[in-house]
């Protein structure tokens, strides 16, 4: 049986986020990416 179910979303995503955490989820990281454009 699984201990634990991880999703990833992306950050501009903030009506899925309220969602999850409305289902039980808890947001356990933030990331960002970096680019840069020569």
């Amino acid at each position: 049986m699984a201990e634990r179910v991880r999703l990833n979303s992306g950050s501009e995503r903030t009506g899925a986020h309220k969602f999850y955490e409305k289902i039980g989820y808890d947001k356990s990281k933030t990331q960002a990416k970096f680019q840069k454009i020569f």
